[in-house]
């Protein structure tokens, strides 16, 4: 049998090489999942690029069709107002003819009239007491 110093000597340097190993397994799984790590926030960064790229290209697309569909509206706006300044009356004889032909729808249909007239009459009435 061995001295006891020995077998402590032995076992110290046994635990310190099982610790040497351990250390040397942990810093190689750590260098692992450093890696992993940089390649993982690499790939993220690059799909973040991407994604980045796509919305502005997305953002210009919506910008282009907003501005082409306010020229359509503008377009179809001015046209009917020329469309609406062409059916105006432009002559005092104009003006008599459609204030007869309303005349004559009054006489025709008066009923739809006196309720118009009325809802009118009561909106103007309800305005001016709120008013007050």
């Amino acid at each position: 049998m061995p001295p006891k110093d020995k077998n402590v000597a032995a076992a110290v340097d046994q635990v310190t090489q099982r610790a040497t190993d351990a250390g040397a397994v942990i810093a190689e799984r750590a260098d692992e999942a450093r890696q992993t790590l940089t390649a993982t926030g690499r790939d993220i960064a690059d799909r973040a690029a991407t994604l980045k790229d796509e919305a502005g290209t997305a953002a210009l697309a919506v910008k282009d069709r907003t501005v082409e569909t306010a020229g359509l509206v503008k377009d179809h706006a001015a046209e009917l107002a020329h469309d609406l300044a062409d059916r105006m009356p432009r002559s005092t004889e104009q003006w008599e003819a459609l204030g007869r032909d309303l005349r004559d729808r009054i006489r025709a249909n008066p009923t739809p009239w006196a309720v118009g007239a009325a809802a009118v009459l009561v909106a103007y009435l309800v305005g001016r007491r709120t008013t007050r």
